[in-house]
């Protein structure tokens, strides 16, 4: 009995070993492919509920952010190009700039610019 449990978590072991690719090289390859975020605090310091939207360049889709009068929205966002547009609740255009995020950990994205 004793050399068949013995045998059995050879075998177990023997498979758990061979499964595992004992490389850290991939692992590292892995993580340089993953795109770093970055958080952008949405700053509206108008006396006005803002609503934001930011289109990253190149691509189609949009996100819409509404940040209370003399808020701030916290988002994440990855590095690259963005179109930004603040329009107040009565649609009247305040912000329509750009920006770009590479090379830091977080951003203040300040939509009176004050």
């Amino acid at each position: 009995m004793k050399k068949f449990v013995f045998i059995t978590i050879s075998i177990l072991m023997l498979t758990f070993v061979s499964c595992s690719n004992g490389s850290d090289e991939d692992f590292y390859d892995d993580m340089a492919d993953n795109e770093m975020i970055y958080i952008i605090n949405i700053d509206n310091a108008a006396d006005t509920t803002a609503i934001v939207v930011i289109t990253e360049d190149g691509k189609d889709s949009a996100m819409t952010f509404e940040v209370d009068s003399y808020g701030v929205e916290r988002i994440e966002l990855g590095e690259g190009k963005y179109h930004v547009t603040a329009t107040t609740v009565t649609d009247s255009l305040f912000l329509d700039d750009s920006f770009e995020i590479s090379g830091g950990y977080s951003y203040n994205l300040n939509l009176t610019k004050a």
